[in-house]
């Protein structure tokens, strides 16, 4: 199984509360990646990761992490678990800065096929 990349970029917040990375409708496993290196002291960062269980219906998190202040030369990205979806709902992976200066955070899909 080739392991690609799905989809990725750099995003700075605009705001405080979580903005949307991207929204996936694809069947297949993939997994989120974020470069949190940019992080000081001071600033707070939070990735979500939602997927509706059923079509139609509303999107839950079923991944959550916080990150806060410089993360050191050992712990600058971050990996969701893989998730698997089918075609007939969304997986929503959002970015949110609560705190701090708005920081450039390189982030990435890994997108696993239908493994």
């Amino acid at each position: 199984m080739a392991i690609t990349e799905g989809t990725g970029g750099t995003h700075t917040p605009s705001g405080t509360s979580a903005e949307t990375l991207v929204t996936i409708t694809d069947a297949g496993v993939y997994q989120m990646v974020v470069d949190v290196d940019n992080l000081v002291a001071g600033d707070e960062l939070e990735l979500r990761a939602q997927l509706e269980v059923r079509a139609g219906g509303s999107a839950k998190t079923l991944f959550y992490a916080a990150y806060a202040h410089d993360q050191g030369d050992d712990a600058t990205v971050v990996l969701s678990p893989p998730i698997p979806k089918v075609a007939s709902t969304d997986l929503i992976l959002t970015l949110a800065q609560p705190v701090g200066t708005a920081r450039a955070f390189i982030w990435s899909v890994y997108d696993y096929g239908n493994a």
